[in-house]
C-alpha cells in the first residue's frame, strides 16, 4: 500500500506521531502538520511551514524500517505536489550529513545551500 498524510488535529494525534518517531529513535520536525500512515501504521510526519518569494520550508521524518525508498520517494513526490498545489515553487528543506537521503538530494533534484546545518532546495 501506498503511504498517505493526514492533517495533525489534535494534541492526541500529535502525541501518537511523536512516540512513533519515538520508537524509531528519532525526532519529529519542529510542529509537524500532517503525519503518515502506511498499512495502518503511522511511518512519518512533514512540517509545512509557509514562506515567502515563492519558497516553503519543509522539514520530514520516514520510518527507518516501516518507509521504504520506494515509499519515500512516493511521500516526496506527495508533498512536492502539495507545495506546488499551494502556489510555491521551491522546497527548503534540511538534510543532515548522517541522514539515508544525503548523497541522494542532488538526485532528487535539491540543491544544497550554505547554512550552519545543511539545507537544500529545489525548484517544482
Amino acid at each position: 500500500m501506498f503511504p498517505s498524510f493526514y492533517l495533525i488535529d489534535s494534541e492526541e494525534k500529535l502525541q501518537e506521531v511523536i512516540d512513533a518517531a519515538r520508537e524509531d529513535n528519532h525526532n519529529v520536525p519542529l510542529m509537524p502538520n500532517y503525519y503518515c500512515m502506511k498499512d495502518g501504521e503511522i511511518c512519518g510526519c512533514f512540517t509545512f511551514w509557509p514562506g515567502n518569494r515563492g519558497v516553503c520550508h519543509i522539514a520530514i521524518w520516514a520510518h527507518s524500517k516501516k518507509m521504504s525508498a520506494r515509499d519515500s520517494l512516493i511521500a516526496l513526490a506527495i508533498i512536492e505536489n502539495f507545495c506546488r498545489m499551494s502556489g510555491y515553487d521551491y522546497i527548503y528543506m534540511p538534510c543532515s550529513e548522517t541522514s539515508p537521503y544525503w548523497s541522494y538530494m542532488d538526485k532528487f533534484g535539491f540543491q544544497q545551500m550554505t547554512s550552519p546545518q545543511p539545507y537544500f532546495l529545489k525548484k517544482i
